[in-house]
Formats: structure tokens, C-alpha cells, sequence
């Protein structure tokens, strides 16, 4: 060190100062080979000068290539300077130099894993630097003022982890782009006081974190905002929106800002592509995924605060097709998120990060929304991803836009990624092949550069087109099992599962061929909740490889994955159906296709998730029509017979097994079974598994779809297709099946509830057959299951206590029944949906001392599992049974709970339905300005409804407008009374809205003639007969309230 010191020529000199010609900031940088030497000596028996040679060889390429300078050799160091020519930062280009130095010295001398860490060390300093001429001689002397570099070499003695030393002046220009850390040592250097010292941590960190920052060249402005939004505590915008064409410098721009380990936040994010599309909230499904990483981590596992919702998403999430009960369904695990990420964010703020977000399946967009509105005033941030504006369904956003770059950010990037100044006319070159896309520059950057190291004369014109082009040139690079590996890997999800990966490829050197892919810096390898994880280091590589590969290996490996999955997930098949009917939909293999299509179906009905079961019912109902089209024979998607629960939707807490072979007319089946009677596609498709059982002679089938069709002919058309149903009973004792047997006897019951003209006629046989099921009931029959013995107990007394309401019995004896039904209702879901349709409708107690209780006990069970939905239903009837009551006061509680919890869930259509049920009850009250406001807002909401998609006719708009008309004729607006009486009439000519409305309408128009005319006696006589002809039609309509009132005040009692 000290002989450097000494004769290093032009250090340490004052220059004169008429010599100065001009002066530039500089860095100099010293390699030591002497361990290497040392090293190479003792383990390969070389000389020294050879050794030498060799290393100095290596250095003076490696420092040209980064635009630097060898100034001089002294003994066993060599002296480089950087940012002599061009103009360009000398630090950043000194480390990224010094780093390759590291590396290729490494590979060359092929050191092993046990030679000395420091086996290159390296010292960077940096300063100003005058370039002088001295006395007109042609000579140059280089000077770095006051400063001796030589002595910064000391701080590699005293922590040998880090191959590279810098003083803090080249720390400052480069913090932001290595990672550091401060090293023990002070050094003086000249008459300097002491600067620090600081190491660069190993190569590979180094080499990560170098290309992870430079992803935010020309993109300070939006990280800095992104930062500022992560942090912020302000009110306001809770959501930030990244958006651009290109998705790599999206999530880039992510990866750089966000970290998954911050002390500071909990970030959950996930990342939504073309294949988690086909598949409802598998983007959520990764949230949760994440979430249960954190609920069982040391800070969070002690807390009971999340266990009842944490289990709640898990019983969800891991439904099956064969529940033999309903489940958790989509609106508890909306709410069960909501209420776990609410808490959560009381203790950290949370970052919700969702990738692509114009790729989100529909359930997980909806359920985005619902989190986003519902979590506004807690200390929840949403950071979204997309190309496009999201639009006003999102509300107020904040906006980030990465464009492309301009050719000077392109050339830093490409600078940063090459690890040197890149030539001028090679980046103007990449700058007009890629027009600044980043995730295009960053292919052709890796491309050029390994060209570069193998021909220094290659030009970029040789380099492929497009970036589907570059993508190929690494698949042709790679082995067969790496390339098979890789390709697989592009077939599934953004996170995949080691083990099933490794089972789909199915070979010995999985492990090896996986760490290849991994030093080749293609794949990461993460672990989440104990698996290992393996990913696409570039999800847009995935997406590249995917669509080169689809044609020619895309059905071979979908049907791999998807028989993979059934052999490796066969414990917990449920909770993979999409995937693998997915799979072999894309194999061409539409026969197994249909099955796990179905089973999806059959899953997402388990859960009384009817859209969701449509949805994959449709898809089976398809793919199993273009199968049958092709065959004469009946065709079975399924080898082996299965076991289902059926219910009907407008009974749902009795259910059935039902057992059968998976084929065209049980998909129909089933999918018109998600419908209720008044939808078209019911008949559609109960006919045609009618039909297509019949045709086949599928006498179980022809037996379960002929019930259900009888059903609907009973309600719809008001006819007892008894043939049909005798039909199916003849059935039932053909195959000896007791428990249909029994059922059909019961649905005679059906005929007897309805409006059939023919019921009274066949009244006592129909009395006989269900009394014959009670006495085989009370015999304990010993050949029907306890489940199926169970389920024909809560038919028969549960439908016997609507015939005894129905023959004028009186309460106390219709209300044993009611009880004894109850003794056999096993769970809170049967229990819930039971106590609410006795208590409404047509249920037997409804407009009778237990109505009221009934309807409470119902919401004693909706609030013991949290179902939010159903707790604002049931508020709001019990509202409605105290204001037919008159019992105003508790009316008024009740709907005001109503319309808080529905705004707590964003439940629009309940909403609309509370302040429609408020107006009615200031109408009663006389409040009638009051009363104007809350319909108005309810047709407000109801106009705006978008994502509620079976609303029943008196959640129609219909409804709130004609009692506002009575509101506003109250109020003495007869103009805007009027005006609304003719669009309502209007609307009766194109719908039907039942008899009430009609006659309610004719009364409004009576009303109004009344108040403009003057008091007319026939007038206010027809008003009566239109009080008395809804009160034959709708005894307990609201609105005869309102009508008595203004009958008794133009003298006419009623």
C-alpha cells in the first residue's frame, strides 16, 4: 500500500495553476489481484506472471467495455478511471464495472465454493478530476485533488463479506441503486477529515437490486407519488390506479416501492391474467391465501378477533359438490374479508394490490367494488393496475400513467441493464426497434448484451423483431427438460404449487433442472403457507411462451395438468373442479370436460350461488350437446355413479340425496332447477330433461325432472299435471325407492295451496295420500335413511300446518306443528330460512301473534353467523308488521335498523326496499314531505341497481312512484301528482305488476279528479269500491291504511 502511495505518478502533487485546462468529476477504482494469484498458485500450481496475465487481460476488457481507463499497474494493483469520456455518471459505472470484474474473475478462475469470499477486492473513490497539459508536451497526468485513493483498501481487511469498498462519495451517487451497508472503518484521506466507508453486499444481491432500481428510470415522479400514497393518512382517495399499456413496468414500478416484509403496512397482493378469468374470485383466492400466511404468524395467531370470519372464507373457499348443507356463500365471504381486513387495518394500514385489473373475473371485480366502498373510512389503500381508464363504476381515483419512454430514459435503462454506458448508436437503434416499451428494451438489453460478450461486432440489427421473438430465442436456448418445464409452467397459474408442478413434468431431475431455470434468473422459488411456490421471474415472458406454444403443445399438457390435479388433489378435488374442466376443455377432451364442468355447477349450487352454478352448467350443457349431437347411443360423462343434495330454490331448507350417472338430461336437470318458475329457462330446460329421460328411458331421471315439472305446471299455469306426477309415482314404486314414493304422495299436498280450480275436487284423495305418508312416518320405517327420514318429517308437518292455515284452524294448533317441525331442522341455515318463510308469503303464520316472533328468531340466527343480507331483510319485515300493526314507533326502529345495516353491506336492493318501506310508514304517519324523499331515493336507487340480477317484481320502481303519488296529491303537488300517474299507467301497459297496483292507480285517479273537481259523491263512492277491491285481493295491503283515511275524511267509514 505504502509503495502505491509513493509512486503513483501524478497523485499526490500540486498542479500549477496557469496549466489548468478544464476539470470534471472522476472516479478511480483499484482492483487487487493478489488473492486471486495467491489463490490460483497453491490450487492450480501456475505462475504468477501467467496467472497475471490473465487477470489483467480479464480487468483492461472488462473496464473498456464500461468506457474506463487503465492509468497504471502497480505491482499486484491495477489503477482504473472512470468518466474520462462520455458523459455518464463515473460512480454508478465504476460498481457496475467492479461488479463484473467480481463475477468474471470468479467464473475464469472457476473458484469453488470454498475459496475465499474476497477473492477480488476492489476499492471505489471518487472526485474531481483535471486534465492539464504540461509545458505544451503531449503528455497527460490524471489528479484526483487532496485525496488518497489507495487508502480506502483498508476497510476490505476489516469485513471480508463485501468484495467492493466505497467512500461515501460514490455512496451518495449510488445508494439507490446497490445495497450498501456501513462498514466499521474511518479513513483520512489527504487533509481530509475522515470519510466512511461502505461495502456492497454480495454480487448476486447487488446484481437484483441494480436491475429491480433501474425499472424506475424516468419514473421518479410517479414512484415518489406512489410512495406519498402508500403512506399517507389522509382522508379522501383510497385508491390509486397505475396505468399504461405495458404490465412489465407496472408491477415493476410495484416491486420497487412495495415490500412484503415493511413494518410498516401488510400488503396482500395478487395478480389477475387471461387464465384466472375463467375462474370466479381466484384472484381473492390468492388474497386469502396470503391472509392465512399472516393470521397464523406469530403477531396475528393469538388473536380470536379473525377466527370466526377466517373460518367462515375457509368453509367458502373449500365448498364441495356434494354438501349435504348449505355452506358459507358469496355474500358471508364478501363480508368475512370485509370485516377481517376492517380489523386488520386497526392495527396496520393495509395495501391491497391487484395486477390487471381489466383481467378480474366478474365475482372478483364485484367484490373489489363492495371492499373498496365498504372500507373507505378504514385505513385500507387499494393500488390497481390497468391499461385504460377504469370509469365511473370506480368513483374517485387517483391516477398513475407510465407511458413509453423517450430516448434518453431508454438509454438509462438500457445503460442500467447492460451494466455499462451503451453505445450511442446501438440505443438510438433499440430506442426505434421498441419505441421505448420497457418489458421490450429489457428482452433486447439481455439479448444484445450475451451477443456482445460472444461478438463484439454484433449489431442490433440482427436481433429479432418483436418481443415474441426474443422470447423464442430463450426457449431455443434451453434444454428440452427446461424448455418443457418452462412451457408447463405457462399452462397455469401466476403462482404455482412445486409439488404439482413437479408431478406434471414427472421425471428425476426435476430439482436440477429447476435450479438451472433459477440461475438463469427465468423463475423465482417463494414459499407461502409452508409450500414452495414457483413463478415466472416476468409474468409477461408467461404470457409469451404461452401463446407460442399453444398450438403445438397446448393440448397435450392441459390434459396432463388436469389428470394431474385429480391424482394429486383427489383428497380435496372440490376445491380444483374449475381448473381441471378447464383444462381438459383446452385438451379437446369435452367428455371429461362435462363432468367437472358439472360438478362446478353442482359445487356453486351447494352454496346457493345460482349465477356462479349457471354459469358452469351452461358450459357443460354445450360441450355435452355437441357430444350427444355426434352419438345415438345416450352418452355418461362419468363412469361412476354419484351422490348429490337437491333442493328446490323456494324450499331450500328441505333437501334430498338424489343419486345418478352425469349425463345430458341430469345437466338440464339440475340447471333449471338454479331458476325459479317465473324464469323462462325453468320450463325450458325441465322439459327438456323431461324430454331427453323420457327418450333414453332414464326412468330415475324421468321420475325426478316429471316432479319438478308438475311443480311448475301446478304454479305457473295453474293446472295439476296429475298424469305427470302419477307417472313419477309409479316410478318411484317401480325402483323401489321409499323416500320418492313418499315425497311425490306429499306434493299432491301442492294442488290443494294453489289456484287450481280443480283442487277441491280431488281434496280427499289428495288428504288420503298425505295421511298414508304420516302413518308410514310414525312407523319408523326401516328402509329409509335417517336423512331421508328426516327430511319427509319436515315436509309433512311443515306442509300440514299451511293446510290447517288454509282450512281456518285455529294458531295454537297450527303452531304445534310448526314446533313439532323445528325438532327436525339440524343446522342454523335450515333453521334461519325456515322460521322466515312460516313468518312471510303465504307461511302460516303470517298475520298472527307469532308472526312477529318467528320473523326475531329468524334474525337471532342471521346475526349468530353473520349474514348481513338476511339480518337487513328481516328488520326490515318486522318493520312492516309493526306498521300494518299501526304500532308506528317500532315500525320506525326497525326500518331505520334496516337501512343501516343494508348501507353497512352496500345491499342496494334491500336499501331501496328500507326506504321505500320508510316512505310507506310517513305516509301512514301523515309525514307526507318526509315521505316524497324517501321514494324518491328509493327510485333513485333502484334506477341505479346494476349488480343485483334477480329482482322480484315489488322491488320494482313501480311500486315506490304510485305510493309517492299519493304522497305528492298529500302534499298538494297535483301537477307532479299527475305526472307521474300517467308514466305509471304507462308502465302497466307494458308489464304486469299484479292486481293491486291497477286498482290502487284507479283510486289515485279518482283522488286527484276529487281534489281538482271538488267534492263529488259518485267520485268518492268508486274511491270505496276500489278500497273494497283491494281489500278482497290484498287484505293486508299498506295502502288500505291510506285509503280508509281519506274515505273516513270525505265522510264514508269502510
Amino acid at each position: 500500500m505504502e509503495e502505491m502511495k509513493n509512486s503513483a505518478d501524478g497523485f499526490g502533487k500540486r498542479l500549477p495553476e496557469f496549466s489548468l485546462q478544464r476539470k470534471r468529476r472522476a472516479a478511480i477504482m483499484i482492483i487487487d489481484l493478489s488473492y486471486i494469484i495467491e489463490y490460483s498458485v497453491k490450487t492450480d500450481r501456475a505462475d504468477q506472471p501467467t496467472i497475471f496475465d490473465k487477470s489483467y487481460s480479464l480487468v483492461n476488457r472488462v473496464v473498456k467495455k464500461h468506457l474506463g481507463k487503465v492509468d497504471n499497474i502497480i505491482g499486484n494493483y491495477i489503477v482504473t478511471l472512470f468518466g474520462i469520456y462520455g458523459n455518464i455518471s463515473p460512480e454508478l459505472t465504476a460498481c457496475y464495472c467492479g461488479r463484473e470484474i467480481v463475477e468474471e474473475v470468479r467464473e475464469a478462475f472457476t473458484l469453488r465454493q470454498e475459496a475465499p469470499k474476497q477473492a477480488i477486492p476492489i476499492a471505489v473513490h471518487s472526485g474531481d478530476l483535471y486534465v492539464y497539459n504540461r509545458n505544451a508536451g503531449k503528455s497527460t497526468a490524471r489528479k484526483i485533488i487532496g485525496e488518497n485513493i489507495n487508502v480506502a483498501f483498508k476497510t476490505l481487511n476489516a469485513d471480508n463479506e463485501y468484495d467492493i469498498a466505497v467512500t461515501d462519495s460514490v455512496y451518495k451517487k449510488t445508494k439507490d441503486y446497490f445495497n450498501f451497508k456501513e462498514l466499521n472503518l474511518r479513513i483520512k484521506l489527504g487533509d481530509k477529515s475522515e470519510v466512511a466507508t461502505f461495502g456492497i453486499a454480495g454480487v448476486t444481491n447487488l446484481y437484483e437490486s441494480a436491475q429491480k432500481d433501474a425499472f424506475v428510470f424516468g419514473r421518479e415522479k410517479e414512484s415518489k407519488t406512489l410512495e406519498r400514497f402508500i403512506y399517507s393518512d389522509k382522508k379522501g382517495k383510497k385508491t390509486l390506479v397505475i396505468q399504461g399499456e405495458g404490465n412489465f413496468e407496472k408491477r415493476n414500478m410495484l416491486y420497487k416501492t412495495l415490500k412484503t416484509d415493511n413494518a410498516d403496512y401488510i400488503l396482500l397482493q395478487a395478480i389477475a391474467d387471461k387464465y384466472s378469468k375463467n375462474f370466479p374470485l381466484q384472484v381473492f383466492r390468492e388474497i386469502f391465501d396470503n391472509l392465512q400466511n399472516l393470521l397464523y404468524s406469530k403477531e396475528f395467531s393469538n388473536s380470536v378477533k379473525y377466527e370466526k370470519h377466517n373460518s367462515l372464507l375457509k368453509e367458502y373457499f373449500n365448498a364441495t359438490y356434494y354438501e349435504s348443507e348449505k355452506r358459507a356463500d358469496k355474500q358471508i365471504a364478501f363480508d368475512s374479508l370485509k370485516i377481517i381486513l376492517e380489523r386488520l387495518s386497526q392495527e396496520k394500514r393495509i395495501v391491497v394490490t391487484i395486477h390487471n385489473v381489466e383481467s378480474l373475473d366478474d365475482d372478483s371485480l364485484a367484490l373489489l367494488l363492495y371492499l373498496r366502498k365498504l372500507l373507505s373510512k378504514s385505513n385500507v389503500v387499494f393500488i390497481l393496475t390497468s391499461k385504460k381508464n377504469l370509469g365511473a363504476g370506480f368513483g374517485e381515483v387517483e391516477y398513475i400513467r407510465l407511458d413509453n419512454y423517450d430516448y434518453k430514459n431508454t438509454k438509462l435503462f438500457l445503460d442500467s441493464l447492460l451494466g455499462a454506458p451503451s453505445d450511442e448508436t446501438n440505443a438510438k437503434r433499440i430506442f426505434e426497434k421498441t419505441l421505448g416499451n420497457q418489458f421490450y428494451i429489457y428482452l433486447l438489453a439481455g439479448f444484445v448484451n450475451k451477443k456482445m460478450k460472444i461478438d463484439p461486432n454484433f449489431t442490433i440489427d440482427s436481433a429479432p423483431e418483436t418481443p415474441a421473438g426474443l422470447v423464442r430465442v430463450i426457449l431455443d436456448e434451453l434444454s428440452e427438460d427446461e424448455k418443457q418445464i418452462i412451457i408447463t409452467m405457462s399452462f397455469l397459474d401466476i403462482n404455482i404449487k412445486l409439488d404439482l408442478l413437479k408431478s406434471v413434468y414427472n421425471k428425476d431431475n426435476f430439482c436440477d433442472v429447476v435450479k438451472s431455470l433459477a440461475d438463469k434468473k427465468l423463475i423465482l422459488i417463494n414459499e407461502l403457507n409452508s409450500q414452495k411456490i414457483i413463478s415466472f421471474n416476468s409474468c409477461c415472458i408467461s404470457g409469451i411462451i404461452n401463446d407460442l406454444s399453444k398450438k403445438e403443445y397446448g393440448a397435450r399438457i392441459n390434459k396432463k395438468i388436469a389428470e394431474t390435479m385429480i391424482k394429486e388433489y383427489a383428497h380435496n378435488i372440490s376445491k380444483y373442479l374449475e381448473k381441471i374442466a378447464y383444462s381438459f376443455e383446452e385438451a379437446n377432451d369435452y367428455v371429461s370436460a362435462v363432468k367437472y364442468y358439472f360438478l362446478t355447477g353442482m359445487k356453486y349450487r351447494a352454496m346457493f350461488d345460482l349465477q356462479d352454478a349457471r354459469k358452469y352448467f351452461e358450459k357443460a350443457i354445450k360441450l355435452a350437446e355437441s357430444a350427444q349431437k355426434d352419438s345415438s347411443e345416450p352418452l355418461y360423462f362419468s363412469d361412476e355413479e354419484l351422490n348429490s343434495n337437491d333442493y328446490i330454490i323456494f324450499r331450500p331448507y328441505f333437501s334430498y340425496t338424489v343419486k345418478y350417472k352425469i349425463s345430458l338430461r341430469v345437466v338440464y336437470y339440475f340447471y333449471a332447477k338454479t331458476f325459479t318458475f317465473h324464469e323462462r329457462e325453468s320450463l325450458e330446460y325441465i322439459e327438456a330433461a323431461y324430454n331427453e329421460s323420457k327418450k333414453y328411458n332414464d326412468e330415475y331421471m324421468t321420475m325426478l325432472s316429471g316432479a319438478h315439472y308438475f311443480q311448475y305446471y301446478l304454479y305457473m299455469k295453474k293446472m295439476p299435471y296429475v298424469d305427470i306426477i302419477n307417472e313419477a309415482l309409479a316410478i318411484a314404486e317401480k325402483l323401489r325407492e321409499p323416500f320418492f314414493k313418499a315425497y311425490i304422495n306429499l306434493f299432491f299436498m301442492d294442488i290443494v295451496f294453489s289456484d287450481s280450480a280443480q283442487k277441491d275436487i280431488i281434496e280427499y284423495e289428495i288428504k288420503e295420500r298425505y295421511d298414508k305418508v304420516g302413518k308410514m312416518l310414525r312407523s319408523d320405517p326401516a328402509d329409509l335413511t335417517p336423512e331421508h327420514y328426516r327430511a319427509l318429517n319436515i315436509l309433512y308437518y311443515s306442509y300440514y300446518s299451511y293446510y290447517l292455515k288454509i282450512k281456518g284452524a285455529k294458531i295454537e294448533q297450527i303452531y304445534r306443528y310448526i314446533l313439532k317441525t323445528e325438532t327436525f331442522l339440524k343446522n342454523y341455515n335450515e333453521k334461519m330460512v325456515f322460521f322466515h318463510s312460516v313468518a312471510t308469503g303465504v307461511g302460516p303464520l303470517v298475520d298472527t301473534k307469532y308472526q312477529a316472533l318467528y320473523i326475531k328468531k329468524a334474525l337471532v340466527v342471521a346475526k349468530k353467523t353473520d349474514r348481513f343480507r338476511e339480518i337487513a331483510q328481516y328488520y326490515s319485515t318486522l318493520g312492516y308488521i309493526y306498521m300494518i300493526k299501526q304500532n308506528y314507533q317500532k315500525s320506525l326502529k326497525y326500518h331505520k335498523l334496516s337501512q343501516k345495516t343494508s348501507y353497512k353491506i352496500d345491499n342496494l336492493s334491500e336499501l331501496g326496499m328500507a326506504r321505500r318501506n320508510l316512505g310507506d310508514l310517513y305516509n301512514c304517519m301523515g309525514f307526507y314531505k318526509k315521505a316524497i324523499i324517501e321514494y324518491k331515493s328509493c327510485i333513485k336507487i333502484k334506477s341505479a341497481e346494476i349488480y343485483e340480477k334477480e329482482v322480484i317484481d315489488f322491488t320494482n320502481i313501480i311500486f315506490p312512484k304510485t305510493s309517492m303519488i299519493f304522497s305528492l296529491i298529500k302534499d298538494n303537488k297535483i301537477d307532479e301528482a299527475n305526472k307521474i300517474l300517467r308514466e305509471s299507467e304507462l308502465a302497466m301497459s307494458k308489464a304486469f305488476f299484479g292486481k293491486e297496483i291497477p286498482i290502487f292507480l284507479d283510486f289515485l285517479k279518482k283522488f286527484i279528479s276529487l281534489i281538482v273537481n271538488k267534492y263529488d259523491r259518485d267520485t268518492v263512492d268508486r274511491m270505496k269500491n276500489c278500497y273494497i277491491d283491494m281489500k278482497n285481493i290484498m287484505p293486508n295491503a299498506i295502502q288500505l291504511i291510506w285509503m280508509k283515511k281519506e274515505l273516513a275524511e270525505n265522510g264514508v267509514e269502510v
